[in-house]
């Protein structure tokens, strides 16, 4: 028994914690087990559409700009804050000249919640529209005819969780 006592005197200084119990006779005895499991922030970020055609056709005569837009869904798990992030300009290009397009929309430093403006409260997730318009100055008669494509990145960057720590 001194072994013992020496034994849980040692664990009890050097911080490991222990459940003990004691049954005399017939019967049981129980001990409890803290377990603790985090659950991480995620999030799944998708392009609705992977091409837009900006419409009407850019003429150097035309007074009206073309315009397009296209939806990126966010899904993140609840209590999971981030940053959405597009481009302001996007550099079309037909191998000869460019032109920019604009690009509008949201840039949203937001943390998931259950209330629905940021894919938590739904297996859907949410969708956040981004505008897209040439403005028909752009376009010039020294611009060669053609297509003209480019890329805009869109960026999800999930941001240091505000979560508190194990206990």
């Amino acid at each position: 028994m001194r072994n013992l006592s020496l034994i849980t005197l040692l664990a009890g200084t050097l911080g490991v914690a222990s459940a003990q119990s004691t049954v005399t006779g017939p019967g049981t005895t129980t001990a409890n087990v803290t377990i603790n499991a985090k659950v991480g922030p995620a999030c799944e970020l998708q392009t609705v559409t992977d091409k837009v055609t900006l419409s009407p056709t850019l003429y150097w005569t035309n007074t009206t700009d073309a315009t397009g837009s296209f939806d990126v869904n966010v899904k993140c798990n609840v209590g999971t804050p981030f940053n959405l992030k597009v481009p302001a300009t996007v550099a079309l290009n037909n191998g000869l000249a460019s032109i920019n397009a604009t690009l509008t929309g949201t840039v949203l430093n937001v943390i998931a919640s259950t209330e629905g403006d940021n894919g938590a409260a739904s297996s859907d997730g949410q969708l956040y529209p981004i505008d897209i318009t040439v403005a028909h100055g752009a376009v010039t008669q020294s611009q060669p005819t053609g297509l003209y494509q480019g890329t805009a990145t869109v960026t999800l960057e999930i941001l240091a969780p505000i979560a508190p720590p194990l206990p």
